[in-house]
């Protein structure tokens, strides 16, 4: 596991960051971070998170990697339409990822999607999984930059490449046929995701095919807006180190 890990690029650019991100050290921000998990999603749930933010913050540190996690598009966005429907930026936990794909069949030849790739960390999670394709949809132009420099260092390092990273607002992504691997890490507000949903839904009447979707949230109403659309159903809820995943499939 070790080896791998090693290979996954998150090297940030701190001085194009820190221009819009609050100062103070690291301790500070895993402070931050252990409070915003805290509040949003539970005492235990909290610790959980927080305790695998510090312990993926101390491999940051030992490769001289960056640490900042969590930040608002707000500080680092200004004239962005539907910024008001994103939320925290907040990069995906390694290991529980890992775990995740293990606990799901795949199809064959899998293509992953990530709606709102954030800074490519869980397209090159993805890679390591053996995703035959990995699409990244981003509209933010700070982090569509970075997302671009960790994955073109990840193909040096690994001369693995089969990475399409797409600047754009999710909302204008037509899904391709190929795609059968939908993720969402909690990236915007339920009013975009019902909309990115009907986008699926097209795409699954037009070309029926086996298509899994994985949504992570901490908590949820009671109204699941994944499943109300009649296509998907929910397979399991898969929690590892205090994240919270729900598994869907789509099968004609």
């Amino acid at each position: 596991m070790s080896k791998i890990i090693k290979q996954i690029v998150d090297s940030e650019d701190k001085k194009q960051i820190a221009k819009n991100t609050d100062s103070g050290s690291d301790f500070k921000k895993m402070f931050k971070t252990f409070f915003y998990y805290v509040h949003h999603r539970g005492f235990y749930s909290g610790i959980a998170l927080a305790f695998n933010s510090f312990r993926e913050w101390l491999w940051f540190v030992s490769h001289r990697k960056s640490s900042i996690n969590i930040m608002k598009l707000n500080a680092i966005e200004k004239d962005l339409e539907n910024k008001s429907h994103s939320t925290f930026y907040v990069p995906t936990p390694i290991i529980p990822f890992f775990k995740l794909i293990k606990n799901i069949r795949l199809p064959e030849h899998p293509v992953f999607v990530d709606y709102g790739a954030g800074k490519g960390r869980a397209m090159i999670l993805a890679a390591e999984c053996g995703f035959y394709k990995v699409k990244g949809l981003e509209f933010s132009p700070s982090l569509y930059q970075l997302a671009q420099k960790n994955i073109q260092m990840y193909i040096e390092k690994t001369g693995k490449n089969c990475f399409e990273l797409i600047h754009t607002d999710v909302l204008n992504y037509e899904v391709k046929k190929e795609d059968n691997f939908f993720y969402f890490f909690h990236p915007f507000s339920e009013h975009i995701l019902t909309q990115c949903l009907k986008n699926i839904y097209l795409s699954l009447q037009n070309n029926p095919r086996q298509v899994f979707l994985v949504y992570q949230i901490n908590y949820k109403d009671s109204t699941d807006p994944i499943t109300t659309g009649g296509f998907f159903k929910l397979l399991k809820t898969f929690i590892s180190f205090g994240t919270r995943f729900y598994i869907y499939e789509y099968s004609p």
